[in-house]
């Protein structure tokens, strides 16, 4: 490890990141794990910071002559063509500036959402902001959780800003406010930053510090987020969806009577979940479009025996109390999703 990443490393080491803001974890991991991945990317394409190819331009001065002239190769404009707008002069740097596009900060952006931070905001420009927030703790004043809750964090917000000027270097933080009085009064702390210089190290001082944000999350999340970005990025037809539905549920053209009913109903309801999916987070045509659209199924539309409850009742007692059968279908499904 060269000297310089020794010194980024004992940087992390005074950080005190909490990815899951001291909590244990409240989430499921499938299901916000890939909805807050999902979230996000979509939320980068909304705002337009994919895709980003820097160019740097000459600058050209006149002296007092009235010639006029190049500057020097350290000092060029930076300038991004696919910028929101058209193209946008971000700043000046040196012919081989080492820019960070966006796409190099997104495992960082995933290993965040992934412990439950949602991103909530992006502000593009020469310094692209990401802003996270966590989950708020609820607190009422003078209440019981509110005297349980003093000296705890009740609110994580981390940022990430992405400086492309020239000068601003890439800079990562998380700040939380402490409860110090049952009446709901909060100090802010800081929990640590990091900074990341634009040079041939940047990539592996990020690829650290997503380590350390796995590491202090304890989760083992790396898997899930690989395979959030596989299935949401993969692509899928509805003629493949069908094949696998038809694995899935063991449709045969020689089913009849009540069996051909239910297999009949099976087919015209997913293919009316892939085409108007009702989940809040959806990529149409794509392996994760399969997956959403087989447990909207089960969850919500699925066949089930009511003994003595309404059809929504037993649908909600199923969801809750979980049901093996059902389980073993799912992960059947996430299988083949990412198999695709």
């Amino acid at each position: 490890m060269s000297l310089n990443m020794q010194r980024f490393e004992t940087q992390l080491d005074r950080t005190n990141f909490q990815p899951l803001n001291g909590k244990a974890d409240p989430y499921d991991l499938v299901a916000s794990v890939h909805g807050n991945v999902g979230d996000a990317h979509e939320m980068m394409v909304q705002a337009g910071v994919l895709g980003w190819q820097h160019e740097t331009v000459p600058l050209y001065g006149m002296d007092k002559a009235g010639n006029f002239y190049e500057a020097p190769t350290s000092t060029r404009a930076i300038v991004v063509p696919q910028f929101p707008g058209g193209p946008a002069y971000f700043g000046h740097g040196a012919e081989g500036f080492k820019f960070i596009r966006p796409e190099a900060v997104v495992p960082l952006i995933d290993a965040v959402v992934a412990h439950g931070n949602r991103l909530t905001g992006i502000s593009p420009g020469p310094v692209t902001r990401f802003f996270f927030d966590s989950k708020l703790i609820d607190i009422t004043p003078y209440s019981q959780q509110a005297r349980d809750s003093v000296g705890e964090l009740i609110q994580i917000r981390w940022q990430l800003d992405l400086g492309n000027t020239g000068k601003n270097s890439l800079k990562f933080g998380q700040n939380g406010m402490r409860l110090w009085c049952a009446n709901g009064c909060t100090t802010a702390e800081t929990m640590g930053s990091v900074s990341i210089s634009h040079d041939n190290l940047a990539s592996a001082k990020i690829a650290a510090v997503v380590n350390r944000i796995l590491e202090r999350g304890d989760l083992g999340l790396e898997r899930w987020i690989a395979d959030a970005r596989q299935t949401i990025t993969k692509r899928m037809s509805l003629d493949q969806a069908m094949m696998l539905w038809a694995e899935l549920f063991k449709w045969s053209d020689e089913k009849e009577d009540r069996a051909l009913t239910i297999q009949e109903n099976q087919q015209a309801t997913l293919t009316q979940l892939w085409r108007s999916p009702t989940q809040q987070v959806t990529f149409p045509d794509t392996a994760w479009a399969f997956f959403g659209a087989t447990t909207e199924y089960l969850d919500h539309e699925a066949t089930v025996k009511f003994a003595g409850s309404s059809r929504e009742e037993a649908l909600a007692r199923r969801v809750v109390e979980g049901n093996t059968a059902v389980a073993t279908v799912k992960n059947r499904a996430w299988e083949m999703a990412l198999a695709i």
